[in-house]
This record gives C-alpha cells, structure tokens and sequence, in this order.
C-alpha cells in the first residue's frame, strides 16, 4: 500500500521525526547554525509533502462489508481530544462550541474505531468541535448507522451510554468475564491511543487551522495503524484465558 510512494526506510525515519519534534519550526530551530540547516529546511518540506501523502491514505483504511461477518462484538470506540488555537468567533472573544472538557481547552474532537480482534483502524471520523460529546457523534456521524447495518456491535466507555442496542458500556449486572472483555477492550484502545500520542505534535497547541489539523491527524493515524500492522508493537488480545474462566464461572 505505501509503496506507491515511499520505501519502508522512508517511512520509520519520518515516523521517527514525527515522534521527537512538534513542529518543523521546532525541528528548523534546533538546526539553525548548524552547516546542516539548508538540509534540514529541505527535509522539512520534503516531511509536509509525505504527510499529505500519508493523509490520502486514510481513505485505505476500509472496513470491508463482510469484516467479522456473523460476529456481534466487532470494535472499540472512543473520542480523542486535541489542543488547537481558539477559532476566530464573528460576535464574542471566545467559541464555546470548541471547548473541550477532557483538556479543559479549546480543542476538536475525533473518533476512531479499533478492530477487537485484529491490529486494524477500522474507523475514523471528524474533526469535531470539541463541545460535541461522544454519545451524540455517535448517533449522528455515521458509526451507528454503520452498526445496525452490520448487524453488529461496539464497546464503549461510559460517554456512550445511552444507545445500548449498538454500543455496550460497563454495567453493573455483567458477568465477571464479560466486565473483564470490556475492561480490556477498553484498555486496548488506549493503548492505540498512546502510539498515536508519542507524534510530538499532540504535545502542545496545534497552531494551524482545520484543514491542516485533520491532515496531520489523519497522517498520524495512517502511520500508526502500519506500526501496529508491520512492527513489533501490535496491540494485546481481548481474549485471554481469564476472561473465558472467568465468563465459565459466573454463568
């Protein structure tokens, strides 16, 4: 799939430079100076043409019709906040349709879908203004549409309560094996979460406007869904031998 355009060593080296600088202001500052900063400006601009790149590549993130066919329980599903500069608003100094409570920041919101039983992004949508909660993107963005085509089924945490016929979260009355498949359905997400988190562009402010963000974003999404894929780093099985003892016991 990335071949069209890049070799595998192209790709983890700008994985790299993504992960250990914010910006390429960041990455030309370090370098001024240097005998090496023609080069570095070079690669610069080389690095925002690979990352439009890397964005077009979100539309292979396909989850095919028949993907886990006759299965009920097909992903996990969160939204994720990231810190933005405040939106211009036409009449007052502030827009509160962006703030975000996770960060207590302006911010804008995307959602993604992880496959539960494979090393796969199977959904991402947005950006939102961060105002919107998870439960209401939800209902109103196309995954639960998606699902009830499907016939299928979510995990969720607690922000999804609320539509229980497409998206399960923690209830009291589950069985222990059951409450242990969520917690680490749940648990796995973040863990995707965080891979995405180590591109140092998520540590500060995101300076551009919407258009540029959800390029970046998607670029990130699109390298990390490969690390999991390709490298030795894919993400743990929901399934363990706990959760069936656990699911045998209390039933």
């Amino acid at each position: 799939m990335l071949s069209c355009f890049c070799t595998v060593s192209v790709l983890f080296l700008s994985c790299f430079i993504l992960s250990i600088s914010r910006s390429c202001v960041v990455l030309v500052g370090r370098w001024t100076g240097s005998r090496w900063i023609d080069t570095v400006i070079a690669y610069c601009n080389w690095l925002a043409r690979y990352r439009d790149r890397c964005h077009t590549l979100h539309c292979c993130l396909v989850w095919e019709e028949d993907y886990q066919k006759g299965g009920i329980w097909v992903l996990s599903v969160d939204g994720i906040h990231c810190w933005i500069n405040e939106p211009q608003h036409a009449v007052w100094s502030h827009g509160p349709h962006y703030y975000s409570h996770k960060h207590n920041k302006v911010g804008l919101d995307y959602e993604l879908g992880i496959s539960l039983v494979e090393n796969h992004l199977l959904w991402m949508r947005g950006p939102f203004p961060a105002e919107s909660n998870d439960i209401t993107i939800f209902r109103v963005r196309g995954l639960r549409d998606q699902l009830i085509e499907r016939q299928q089924k979510a995990i969720g945490d607690k922000g999804y309560n609320g539509g229980p016929n497409c998206v399960s979260t923690y209830n009291a009355h589950d069985n222990e094996g059951v409450k242990l498949f969520k917690s680490r359905a749940l648990g796995r997400h973040e863990s995707f979460n965080g891979l995405l988190k180590q591109n140092k562009i998520f540590d500060t402010r995101f300076r551009h406007n919407k258009e540029r963000f959800a390029c970046a974003f998607e670029a990130c999404c699109v390298l990390t869904h490969y690390r999991i894929i390709e490298t030795e780093i894919p993400l743990f099985y929901i399934v363990i031998e706990d959760v069936v003892v656990k699911y045998k016991e209390d039933s």
